[in-house]
């Protein structure tokens, strides 16, 4: 479950879908326009968070197909 901030309002993540944001909350394109995707649409990963440099970290969280969250 995340929260929408441009609906206002809680929105569910279906298994095997994901909820992408930008970084730039005023002008990103994301999840809060178009909803959740599939994660077959993703080609790419991460490999660093830089900001906010207490997040900083080389070693991201991964999922693969079966760890979804059933809440």
């Amino acid at each position: 479950m995340i929260y929408d901030t441009i609906k206002q309002k809680e929105t569910q993540v279906p298994k095997g879908h994901v909820w992408v944001e930008g970084d730039n909350k005023r002008a990103s394109y994301d999840s809060r326009h178009f909803g959740c995707i599939s994660r077959g649409l993703i080609t790419g990963r991460a490999l660093y968070v830089i900001w906010p440099p207490k997040r900083f970290a080389t070693k991201l969280t991964s999922f693969n197909d079966d760890d979804d969250d059933d809440d």
